[in-house]
């Protein structure tokens, strides 16, 4: 589909007849199956969604009938939890159309805790009606890593601190330290986004890593545990922590980044080292 696929156009009848050519030759030829994004993670180099975001039912069904066909293949969707009222009808008529096996990723969101229960009572249901769909778990929760020369932090949406945000990180570390600037942010309500990753700062989920690193630390190790048993309010620590950090960080390796209480992207460089747990 060339430049039509890049802006995610709908598919028409013959590229769905292409793509399923396309897919039948893989699979005879040794391929295992097709996989197709629907995340909103998945981005391209120039930070595009993927043109497969909103890949039509009938395209993936031509693709699955396709594979299919052949005896044997598998379609793999990787999903967002906020597309899954969407999605999941979609797959579930997809596979009994085809009888093509599915499979999907399903996370836990603070969100909607017990959707991915629903979820695979939903697919268990579709398995007593024939289908082949099963759901992949993660072997480990998704976490993030923050800090003040990453993609993300923590006063991220916070107006005083976007004001600096382009700043090298020495003058945005001399900003943070003024008095006004501090009090400025502190004094402003973090606002979500439409960043898939990282809505809004939520103390309670971040941990300090440690040196060496622990991930399985309890839950009163959190940032918002801690904030109130040292100071009993959750707002002021997590601006000083950064400060101290991001100067630690950079007398310690000037290339490398510091964190909000949350982190360094080379971790093997700085001995100041956090991690947010999503």
């Amino acid at each position: 589909m060339g430049e039509r696929g890049a802006r995610r156009d709908p598919s028409t009848k013959e590229d769905n007849k292409a793509m399923a050519a396309l897919a039948r030759e893989a699979v005879r030829s040794g391929a295992l199956g097709f996989s197709t994004s629907r995340t909103l993670n998945h981005r391209t180099s120039t930070g595009d969604f993927t043109p497969t975001l909103k890949a039509g039912e009938d395209e993936l069904t031509a693709i699955a009938e396709a594979m299919h066909g052949q005896g044997r293949s598998v379609l793999q969707f990787v999903l967002d939890l906020s597309s899954l009222d969407e999605d999941l009808p979609m797959m579930l008529r997809v596979a009994e159309n085809t009888r093509c096996p599915i499979t999907f990723s399903i996370t836990q969101n603070d969100k909607a805790p017990r959707r991915w229960r629903q979820t695979l009572d939903e697919i268990n249901t579709a398995a007593v009606r024939g289908l082949s769909i099963t759901a992949q778990i993660a072997a480990r929760p998704v976490g993030l890593l923050l800090g003040l020369e990453l993609s993300r932090n923590p006063f991220q949406t916070h107006p005083s601190y976007r004001a600096i945000a382009k700043l090298p990180l020495e003058e945005r570390l001399k900003r943070l330290h003024r008095p006004d600037v501090r009090a400025a942010i502190l004094s402003e309500s973090p606002s979500s986004t439409d960043d898939p990753l990282f809505f809004r700062p939520n103390y309670d989920k971040m941990y300090l890593l440690g040196n060496p690193p622990d991930y399985e630390q309890p839950t009163e190790n959190a940032l918002g545990p801690r904030l109130v048993a040292r100071d009993g309010s959750r707002k002021n620590w997590p601006m000083m922590r950064c400060c101290r950090m991001a100067a630690a960080a950079c007398s310690t390796c000037r290339s490398s980044i510091t964190s909000t209480a949350i982190s360094m992207r080379r971790a093997r460089c700085c001995r100041t080292r956090a991690r947010c747990r999503a």
